[in-house]
């Protein structure tokens, strides 16, 4: 839905670039995936460590699940195309600073139990 709303306000400027169009397309698709992704991974191994019992393998998925939280978190911050498409000047969306709070908080509550 925001993929479409986004590209939506762009293609209905008269005046936009095809080539400003082509980019915010771009990104909108691979931010998407980045989303897509992140989500994915990240449940799966939530479930993992919810399904496991208490023990070395806990901890190990415990510790990688961090790591990789730490990462996306990291990617976040760094990627273009989340602060592309959250100061896009059509439509504000926040895309970036709620995938960063989700991931704090899904790390916070990792690191008692590392």
């Amino acid at each position: 839905m925001l993929q479409a709303t986004i590209i939506d306000c762009y293609e209905q400027e008269s005046d936009i670039d095809p080539g400003t169009l082509s980019e915010v397309t771009t990104a909108v698709e691979e931010l998407d995936g980045m989303i897509s992704e992140i989500d994915e991974t990240l449940s799966d191994m939530i479930d993992d460590i919810i399904n496991q019992e208490s023990g070395n393998a806990r901890a190990a998925i415990i510790s990688k699940t961090t790591k990789l939280t730490d990462a996306y978190l990291s990617l976040v911050e760094s990627d273009p195309d989340f602060a592309l498409i959250d100061d896009n000047e059509f439509y504000p969306t926040g895309v970036k600073s709620l995938t960063q709070g989700v991931l704090e908080r899904i790390s916070a509550e990792l690191r008692p139990l590392a």
